[in-house]
């Protein structure tokens, strides 16, 4: 292997042989140009990788001879011998770094693992309603902002990143969150990522209470809606019973769209669902609701109480949409609180504010299973409140009242008679 003086016109003049070779440089020790049979040229540096003889003789490639000059690869050697001479091993450095990146890009990606937790978790443990919701953000949201990424090297900053993009709809951001930090929680169990790692540990913006109840009026004119919009066939005879049952059941909209007539026992009143967000779930048949059921229509082949067109059971959407169509109709305004499940606040709320009426009693009419969640949705008319308040205080001030006289009587000073 010759020793020259690496120039332009030298690493020109190399013809490719039968085999590589490489042309050392004289003045720089380490530093050469490699040939190829092929005839490509590269230039590369040699060192040994800590001190003697024993040490790992390395070969480190600075760069294609077409596409840096002579003067700039001796400058990149000059710099990776000093850093070895101090210690460095700046060739198994970069062969780590290549390693890396092959490990990155055979690493599962994030949309690997949201579709794994789809199959695995979503489609066999979720309700369909809470399903949709998730395959939903999935495939809208966390695919498309976060589908390329490693599952491994996620970041909370990333995470934190997508959560503040999506501030404008902020409960729909929290829950974006929610749905990815169920994934990650299952990558560490899956063994994609290092116990106690779950990057979705962010503030969130957490929900407003729902305030907005429906007055006795509203509902009033909502019920009147309903059979305006049901004569003159706006939404159907079966969108229409769905809605009344709402209001006369207190039942989550899901739970009126899967209600069969096989779950129904007029004889002992009751209305038992084998499944439902909650579980199974067994509600008294009021004489309202019975009214309602014994007028509505059955359809042979039609299992459902409130079926669609095709027989089948209705969709929550198509309830939901009769429903704004009547808000609409009544002239009921309730913003971004304009859902359903306004209905069974307003339930809720009469039965809560019932005092003749057991908690646990409260809790079953309602389908509630904690005295938490109970008290969330006992929301009480303002009114109540204002007198709750004012007997309160009046009260108070009896009991002040008659510390007062009492603390009067005890301060009395006899005076002395006499010389």
């Amino acid at each position: 292997m010759a020793e020259q003086r690496i120039t332009k016109r030298m690493v020109d003049g190399l013809e490719p042989r039968a085999s590589e070779y490489t042309i050392w440089d004289r003045d720089l020790t380490g530093f050469g140009v490699r040939v190829r049979p092929t005839g490509s040229k590269s230039y590369i540096v040699a060192y040994r990788a800590g001190r003697g003889r024993s040490a790992p003789y390395r070969r480190q490639t600075i760069g294609a001879a077409n596409k840096l000059s002579p003067d700039q690869a001796r400058q990149e050697a000059e710099r990776i011998l000093a850093g070895a001479t101090l210690g460095s091993d700046p060739a198994a450095e970069l062969a780590a770094a290549k390693e890396a990146q092959t490990a990155d890009r055979k690493a599962p990606k994030v949309r690997d693992l949201l579709d794994r937790f789809v199959a695995e978790h979503v489609d066999t443990r979720l309700k369909a309603r809470t399903a949709y919701g998730y395959r939903h953000i999935i495939e809208n949201v966390l695919k498309p902002e976060l589908g390329d990424e490693p599952v491994r090297s996620l970041t909370p900053a990333q995470v934190a990143e997508l959560h503040h993009k999506r501030r404008a709809t902020k409960t729909h951001a929290d829950q974006i969150v929610r749905v990815l930090s169920s994934a990650m929680s299952l990558a560490e169990q899956w063994g994609l990522r290092d116990p106690g790692s779950n990057p979705c540990r962010v503030r969130k913006f957490g929900s407003r209470r729902r305030e907005r109840l429906f007055s006795d009026m509203e509902v009033a004119k909502l019920l009147n809606a309903v059979e305006a919009l049901a004569t003159a066939k706006t939404i159907t005879e079966f969108q229409a019973l769905g809605i009344k049952l709402l209001f006369a059941t207190g039942c989550r909209v899901g739970e009126i769209t899967a209600l069969e007539w096989a779950f129904i026992d007029f004889e002992e009143g009751l209305i038992a669902w084998p499944d439902t967000k909650t579980g199974a779930l067994v509600k008294p048949l009021t004489e309202e609701a019975r009214d309602l059921l014994n007028a509505a229509p059955r359809i042979e082949g039609a299992p459902a109480v409130c079926p669609s067109k095709n027989l089948k059971a209705m969709r929550v959407e198509t309830l939901e949409g009769a429903f704004e169509k009547t808000m609409a109709a009544a002239g009921v305004i309730a913003k971004e609180n304009a859902t359903t499940h306004l209905v069974r606040h307003w339930f809720c709320t009469k039965i809560y504010s019932d005092p003749t009426i057991p908690l646990p009693d409260q809790m079953r009419i309602c389908g509630h299973r904690s005295v938490a969640t109970a008290m969330r949705y006992a929301q009480l008319q303002m009114e109540a409140v204002k007198r709750a308040a004012e007997g309160s205080s009046k009260k108070r001030a009896a009991a002040l009242q008659e510390a007062r006289k009492k603390l009067e009587a005890t301060n009395v000073v006899t005076l002395r008679t006499g010389g």
